[in-house]
C-alpha cells in the first residue's frame, strides 16, 4: 500500500483551520506520515502525526497509535 502524503496534507491542513500552518512531510511509514507545523501563537514548529485511513488501522494498532501519542504528551523539552 502506499500513502497519498498529498490527500493526507491537505485534510490536516483542512483540519487545522489555518491555527498550525503545515511546512512539509517529515517522514513517511507504514500507518501515515509525519509533518512540520508551525505554531504562530507559541512561535516554534511541531511534528503531527497522521494516521491514513486507507490503512484500515486494527483496534490494537489504534491503541498502540493512542499509547504512543500519550507518551510523547509526557515529553518536555
Amino acid at each position: 500500500m502506499t500513502i497519498d502524503v498529498a490527500t493526507l496534507q491537505a485534510r490536516l491542513t483542512a483540519s487545522l483551520h489555518g491555527e498550525l500552518e503545515v511546512l512539509g512531510v517529515l517522514g513517511v511509514g507504514g500507518f501515515g506520515a509525519v509533518f512540520r507545523a508551525h505554531d504562530p501563537v507559541l512561535g516554534r514548529d511541531v511534528a503531527i502525526k497522521v494516521l491514513d485511513p486507507a490503512g484500515g488501522l486494527s483496534d490494537a494498532a489504534r491503541d498502540r497509535f493512542l499509547q504512543e501519542a500519550r507518551v510523547v504528551a509526557t515529553v518536555e523539552h
